[in-house]
């Protein structure tokens, strides 16, 4: 007999749980039944159907036993045969059944497995009326948290009626208020139910990477299904740590820097360190996306899609046709075995570790569309993968997500150390013996603070010599103390250069300055490129009887400069005797070429001196001094 059936006759004979006392008349019946359904065979050792049926008609007790016998045996028919929905049909009989009886909590486990196949098939009118059942048997129960959870489902339920959905939505508030007060821990729900996730897309930063000590912001858009607004005292994406960066990465400032800055020590440490770091964990950093769309993670359904059939001809031996088939190149993509996994019970809501977190706190959330900006303090270096959603609602109901936990949605913070670099003041202009130099010391705090009491230590190569713009004092040696900042100032110290001349004819003289900083383990070089305010060439020319030598200076300095020569001489060493032939008003030589004559006297021997001069004052070069 079909468990329908038997239902009826349960409810005709007064034998439902819930039903009053049978009267006269359901006596008279059952007395009829049991007579029409005959004896059974005397010799049979087992009781037959007909036995049992007249056996259960006797009492309710009887009747309840075997009707829950039958509908159990019943549903795993069903089961077994794959008709779903017949045997979620049964649990619903079997759920108004338990609640006759008064077990409520046996009814909302039928009533909870007919919901879920409702929701799955897209059956929402038999969805929200079973969400009804289940509101009432919590209350009945005095579940305090199935019962807000549900009040808040139904109020978003688009298929009720807006009096029942507010209705409820004052139940859920109340409860919220009343019956959730003193709960220390908030009550998890399904996020989905009440909210959609539209998109999350990360903000880029301003500087192209995230840096510590700078916000990370997260644009999040919320769809609320809520008849009402409501009050959102936090809204957070938990943060998974999938890299952590025990070695601080710097980056360049952006700023316009010389050749002397010393940055390029510090990039060849970082790509050390990445050629070390593990390969697998780079393939995961390269594939983090910044922005995504919810609706483009939809599954598509394969039985949309076109079949890939052909046609085949069979011919006899006598190449007459025999029959026409149709086939399918491969049926395993279209006919398979439907996944059993989604009948399953679904594991409860687990919320995630919201210590590191973007967080937003304190907002209304509208019906309709919400943009809500969330944000994260970077504290340390590392790759971060996007988490949980989590939106709690009235301090009390908290809802939950994990829709974009597989996106594989996350980012990476960098450290940007401090920088210090030499630069000229005047960076177009070449460095030239012999001369002071503005320069100035540039001390980028990157995303770390200066604390006090911290000096950076500046050590010169032989020959070239550092002091204070205001000090008059060179030294090869100087301490420069640096005053405290914040994060992301620049410090900047005005210095003077000096390089000696050089006895030797060179091109370009060498020097080295070494950056000796609290934040770095070695010193760093600063190599400099000075060259010599001129060269000095000589040539020995002949007239008559006389000997000439022709000197000729030749500025080598790039940019434009003047020099003067101011009273110039020639002297040389021994018993030799110079006559300066030249006339006593020429004045100083101001970048020109003038001669200059003089005479010398060697071993009998009369020699005069021509110059070509542009000098600056008092220098010695090829064992000729020219001084002031």
């Amino acid at each position: 007999m079909p468990i329908f059936q038997l239902h009826e006759l349960g409810k005709l004979c007064g034998l439902l749980p819930g039903s009053p006392e049978p009267s006269s008349e359901q006596l008279h019946l059952v007395v009829m039944l049991s007579a029409g359904m005959g004896d059974s065979e005397p010799n049979n050792q087992h009781p037959t159907p007909t036995d049992r049926l007249k056996e259960a008609l006797c009492s309710k007790t009887s009747f309840q036993q075997y009707y829950l016998e039958l509908a159990e045996l019943a549903m795993g028919t069903y089961k077994h045969i794959g008709r779903l929905r017949f045997a979620r049909l049964i649990g619903r009989d079997l759920a108004s059944f338990y609640s006759e009886l008064g077990e409520t909590g046996k009814a909302v486990v039928f009533l909870m497995d007919a919901l879920r196949s409702y929701e799955e098939q897209g059956w929402r009118d038999l969805a929200a009326q079973t969400r009804l059942e289940l509101v009432a048997a919590a209350k009945k129960m005095g579940d305090v948290d199935r019962y807000t959870k549900l009040s808040a489902t139904i109020a978003c339920t688009a298929e009720l009626e807006i009096l029942v959905r507010n209705f409820y939505f004052e139940e859920m508030t109340k409860s919220i208020k009343v019956d959730l007060r003193d709960k220390t821990d908030s009550v998890l729900a399904e996020l989905n139910e009440c909210f959609k996730i539209i998109s999350a897309t990360l903000v880029p930063s301003d500087r192209g990477v995230y840096i510590t000590e700078n916000k990370v912001q997260c644009c999040l858009l919320v769809e609320s299904f809520f008849p009402k607004e409501v009050t959102c005292n936090r809204a957070a994406i938990s943060i998974e740590i999938c890299k952590d960066e025990k070695q601080e990465k710097r980056t360049p400032v952006k700023s316009y820097k010389t050749d002397l800055n010393v940055n390029g020590s510090l990039s060849t440490q970082t790509n050390l360190q990445r050629k070390t770091s593990d390969v697998s964990t780079d393939n995961e950093i390269s594939t983090l996306i910044s922005s995504i769309r919810l609706d483009d993670l939809k599954p598509k359904n394969l039985l949309l899609n076109p079949l890939h059939i052909t046609s085949k001809l069979l011919y006899k031996e006598d190449k007459t046709l025999q029959k026409a088939t149709i086939e399918c190149v491969n049926p395993k993509v279209t006919l398979k075995r439907s996944d059993s996994a989604k009948y399953r019970k679904p594991s409860a809501s687990m919320r995630n570790n919201y210590q590191t977190c973007l967080v937003q706190e304190h907002l209304t959330i509208k019906p309709g569309v919400n943009e809500l900006c969330l944000e994260f303090m970077a504290d340390k270096c590392g790759t971060f993968k996007i988490g949980q959603v989590s939106l709690l609602i009235e301090g009390k109901l908290e809802f939950l997500s994990n829709v974009l936990i597989g996106t594989k949605m996350g980012f990476e913070v960098v450290t940007q150390g401090v920088n210090v670099y030499l630069n000229k003041v005047e960076p177009k202009k070449d460095l030239v013996a012999g001369l002071e130099h503005d320069m100035e010391l540039v001390v980028a705090s990157g995303s770390s603070q200066i604390k006090e009491n911290t000096s950076i230590v500046l050590k010169t190569s032989a020959g070239l010599l550092i002091r204070f713009a205001e000090d008059s004092n060179m030294t090869r040696e100087l301490s420069i103390p640096v005053p405290p900042s914040k994060p992301f100032d620049t410090i900047k110290v005005p210095l003077k250069l000096f390089a000696s001349l050089q006895p030797k004819r060179e091109k370009s003289i060498e020097h080295t300055v070494w950056l000796n900083c609290p934040w770095w383990e070695n010193a760093t070089e600063v190599p400099l490129h000075f060259s010599p305010p001129m060269l000095a060439t000589w040539r020995l020319l002949t007239s008559n009887t006389r000997k000439f030598v022709h000197v000729t200076l030749k500025c080598t300095v790039a940019h434009p400069i003047q020099f003067v020569l101011t009273l110039p001489k020639l002297e040389c060493d021994g018993s030799n005797n110079v006559s300066d032939l030249n006339p006593k008003n020429a004045g100083d030589m101001v970048s020109c070429i003038l001669p200059y004559f003089c005479f010398l006297t060697l071993n009998g021997i009369e020699f005069a001196f021509v110059e070509h001069a542009i000098l600056i004052v008092q220098f010695q070069m090829i064992n000729v001094k020219y001084g002031t």
